[in-house]
């Protein structure tokens, strides 16, 4: 599990400084906080719910889009 986290947590990174965010430590432990967060929701989605995946990505893709857009303000959370 933790080489899977290890995986996505660099995907992820690099997505980041693709957009032109620069490197910070609150940036690492932000984005494990968001693995978290989502590994948490998809693993308890209803299942019985046909777009509750569907519905559940496109939630997390905007609360990640909105917390990528805090992270690149460093005055909103200092170091």
């Amino acid at each position: 599990m933790e080489g899977t986290w290890d995986t996505l947590a660099r995907r992820v990174e690099e997505g980041q400084r693709r957009l032109g965010i620069p490197d910070s430590p609150r940036l690492s432990i932000a984005t494990r906080a968001w693995m978290a967060f989502a590994e948490e929701a998809v693993t308890n989605r209803p299942l019985d719910e046909p777009d509750a995946l569907t519905e559940l990505g496109a939630f997390l893709e905007s609360g990640f889009i909105s917390l990528l857009g805090t992270l690149d303000r460093p005055a909103t959370l200092p170091r």
